[in-house]
């Protein structure tokens, strides 16, 4: 019996008939348009900050040097000549996010050069444009006295991040408020600890931070043939030239036409959350190269394909196979999970098989960390594999990638079918928030379809397993199954040596005129031994005869 309120909520939510729905929230803009704003803030506040302390004279000689300049508006990137000497700069880190500061610049003093997006104001009217900003770890921790709105960093306790932008005049760079400079090099060595010139409040920088071992330069990525295409770019075989050897690389491509702040941290996240996996059944991250456009993101090459595609082009896989599939992908959710990571995204569309038969969990491009995630913002989802406390309230966590991971299971064992063909959106999102949920296909082990749809397939998210629990189910029936088949493989063997061995006795038994071998070689000893005794006998006589003729003489 439908519950007209839930049955509100659901239809709220039903807009798509396809296998995603866009939930419609604007604030995913809002929050871009803020971070955007705050950026700018931060650097206006601490370049403020800085004004306050210099010393006045200087200050007046600058201005009147930057007054007689004009400022350049112009986006760096659309600079050819600007956008290569940066390039050149070992400690440049290209379109890296401020998000990826705090695991770089740790020390006081450290410091890089990067290039993000900034608030522009001409004439009333904002706008947007990428600038070149010096990020720089401050003397100051977070939650203590003088804490500036540009000095960000969640933890408390941890050191401050400051971010200038550095302005642009015709011939001349500059931090609003300071000394303007011919080079940006100039600016830098100005702001050195080491300057004595300055004054003790503007010498802040002390350790250039050159590109970490996961941060690659295009130039060590050579491209092959495209492997496939979707809406962030499309993905590309390739060779990485990695600690002197050439390793084989799937190179996920974000397209510079399309590139903006909100999809470099999407993308930045998808790699953030990668960089310290490790574990056979996850695909293995190498890196990114963010110096310039496109962006890039390196990962291992497995050369199977997707899951799914493998299981529409084979339709005779053993039983034995798919349920080590169901293994691999089940020990992969396993060690994300233990690694407060959520998927938020399984399906055999977001896995990949080795031709070594290997199971790995890709595309974490939703994924999350954390115990539990509420969806705030716009966003498209995978309808048909989202568990029933996703469609009602949004909120994810590691029991909902289990729902997930068994539709995922009903996907293995029907050769790749998807999950509700033919039932839209809505009745999908009815069926599964009243508990009516797939059915096992019968190809699946009896044991297993009844542990999926007692203990996974629940709408209750109290009562549904964990994946510990669902790895330790798993690996006593595929160890089972692989001693059972081990069995089989001995009787058969033991079946065809019966029969040769059966062969061998006929074909003996022909040429030594139906005898079996072992009569045959008794035969032939009697045969010898009467030649034998024949032979004796013969001699006995001739022996005799010559007595016999010796004594007559």
């Amino acid at each position: 019996m439908s519950h007209p309120n839930i049955d509100s909520s659901i239809n709220k939510r039903s807009s798509s008939e396809g296998t995603t729905e866009d939930i419609q929230d604007r604030r995913q803009e809002m929050t871009a348009v803020q971070d955007r704003r705050q950026e700018m803030t931060a650097a206006v506040s601490d370049e403020k900050g800085s004004d306050k302390k210099e010393d006045k004279c200087s200050e007046r000689k600058d201005e009147s040097v930057i007054n007689k300049s004009t400022y350049i508006d112009k986006d760096v990137v659309n600079d050819e000549e600007l956008y290569k000497s940066l390039q050149a700069m070992p400690f440049y880190h290209g379109f890296l996010p401020r998000d990826d500061l705090g695991v770089i610049i740790r020390n006081e003093g450290d410091y890089l050069i990067r290039v993000t997006e900034i608030t522009t104001r001409k004439d009333g009217n904002l706008g947007i444009k990428r600038d070149i900003v010096l990020s720089v770890c401050s003397s100051d921790r977070v939650g203590t006295e003088g804490d500036t709105k540009d000095a960000k960093s969640e933890n408390p306790g941890e050191r401050k991040m400051r971010n200038l932008v550095i302005r642009r005049y015709d011939g001349a760079y500059a931090i609003k408020g300071g000394h303007s400079f011919p080079t940006i090099e100039a600016l830098l060595a100005n702001h050195h600890v080491s300057n004595t010139s300055e004054t003790k409040e503007n010498r802040f920088l002390k350790t250039p931070i050159e590109l970490q071992k996961w941060e690659y330069r295009h130039s060590a990525v050579k491209l092959g043939d495209k492997l496939g295409e979707g809406a962030f770019g499309e993905v590309r075989k390739g060779v990485l030239q990695r600690k002197g050897r050439k390793l084989d690389a799937a190179v996920k491509m974000v397209k510079g036409g399309e590139l903006n702040k909100l999809k470099i941290r999407e993308m930045m996240n998808e790699a953030r959350l990668m960089r310290n996996f490790k574990h056979k059944n996850v695909v293995r991250f190498f890196g990114v190269a963010v110096v310039e456009q496109p962006l890039y993101i390196l990962l291992e090459l497995v050369n199977g394909g997707a899951l799914n595609t493998y299981l529409q082009k084979n339709k005779n896989v053993s039983k034995l196979e798919l349920v080590g599939m169901c293994l691999g992908a089940a020990q992969g959710l396993q060690y994300l999970h233990a690694n407060h990571c959520i998927h938020r995204d399984i399906a055999a569309r977001n896995c990949l098989y080795s031709i070594d038969k290997v199971v790995k969990l890709s595309d974490f491009g939703l994924s999350v960390i954390g115990n539990q995630f509420k969806l705030c913002a716009s966003q498209k989802l995978p309808i048909k594999w989202l568990a029933p406390e996703t469609i009602t309230t949004l909120y994810f966590t590691p029991k909902t990638d289990v729902y997930s991971f068994g539709v995922m299971c009903y996907e293995i064992f029907s050769e790749g079918e998807e999950p509700w063909d033919g039932v839209t959106n809505t009745e999908t999102k009815k069926n599964v928030v009243f508990g009516r949920h797939l059915i096992m296909p019968d190809s699946c082990p009896e044991k297993f379809r009844s542990f999926i749809h007692e203990k996974i397939f629940v709408v209750d998210p109290k009562r549904r397993v964990v994946m510990d629990d669902v790895v330790r189910f798993i690996e006593p029936i595929i160890n089972d199954m692989h001693n059972a088949a081990a069995i089989s493989t001995m009787a058969e063997k033991s079946e065809r040596f019966t029969k040769t061995s059966d062969v061998n006795r006929s074909v003996m038994a022909s040429v030594t005129g139906g005898s079996t071998p072992r009569k045959a070689s008794e035969s032939s000893r009697d045969t010898k031994n009467k030649a034998n005794k024949k032979k004796k006998a013969a001699g006995q006589k001739a022996g005799n005869k010559t007595v016999s003729h010796t004594i007559e003489k």
